[in-house]
Order: C-alpha cells, then sequence, then structure tokens
C-alpha cells in the first residue's frame, strides 16, 4: 500500500511539472522581454541573392541564424569588404534556442561587392553547411 501510495505521488508530480513546463512555455504566458546589453545598430537584413544599395560610410546588414547551434556566419578571410564590427543580437523571444541575428557593420568606399558569407562552426571550417551571396553597390 505504501508503494502504491509514493508511486502515484511520483506520477502526480511528474504530472505537474509536465503542466507547470507547458503553460510557461506556452505563447500565451506572460513574458518579459530582456534588456539589450548593447546598442544595437540599425540594419538591413539580408538573405541569398539580396542586392544592397547604400550610401558610402558604415552601414549594417544581418543575417538571420542560430548561435546556439554552434554554427555561425562569417566571412572568408579574402572577402572583397572586411567588417569594422561583427555581432550576434538573439531575437526578442524568451524561447530558448530562437534563432537571431548575426550583424556585420562595414565602412566602405563607392563601389561594387560581392560577399559570400559562410555558415559555419569555426572548429570545423572545412564544412560549410550553407552559403549566401549578397551583391552590395555602394552609392
Amino acid at each position: 500500500m505504501k508503494t502504491k501510495l509514493i508511486g502515484m505521488a511520483v506520477v502526480l508530480v511528474s504530472f505537474a511539472m509536465v503542466v507547470g513546463g507547458y503553460a510557461a512555455s506556452s505563447p500565451d504566458a506572460e513574458r518579459t522581454p530582456s534588456e539589450p546589453s548593447e546598442d544595437v545598430p540599425e540594419y538591413m537584413l539580408v538573405e541569398d541573392g539580396d542586392d544592397v544599395y547604400v550610401e558610402a560610410g558604415k552601414f549594417t546588414i544581418g543575417i538571420e541564424g542560430n548561435i546556439t547551434t554552434g554554427y555561425s556566419w562569417v566571412l572568408p578571410e579574402d572577402s572583397e569588404l572586411v567588417p569594422v564590427d561583427t555581432s550576434y543580437v538573439n531575437s526578442d523571444t524568451t524561447l530558448v534556442g530562437a534563432p537571431g541575428t548575426f550583424l556585420f557593420t562595414f565602412d566602405a568606399e563607392p563601389g561594387e561587392y560581392d560577399l559570400e558569407f559562410q555558415y559555419l562552426r569555426s572548429w570545423v571550417p572545412d564544412e560549410v553547411l550553407e552559403t549566401a551571396t549578397v551583391h552590395i553597390v555602394v552609392l
């Protein structure tokens, strides 16, 4: 009898934990947005094949990705444009593992540039999961 009661208690506690966890992660659950830890520059979100037109000087472009997977968007060392700053911005959600945006800030002179971003894990740089080519026209 005592074993049965303990077993029922374990089942009830497990059920409560599952239901409680579901309620906390459901879309209707109250969320408190996190405060940004740094100033995020305005940026243009780009995808493979995009053409971007910008004024000469500093500009920032972003590419969606998920840093929690170990993958990062990078530019090869021989890229036509070298970023003056790179960063990662989490999405506005509190969901664990949600994708964010990789930001690349450039300071460019007028001209046309083709950038080939690579989505890879830094410890296996020869295994590129995905590429995104972006044509940039600096006016």
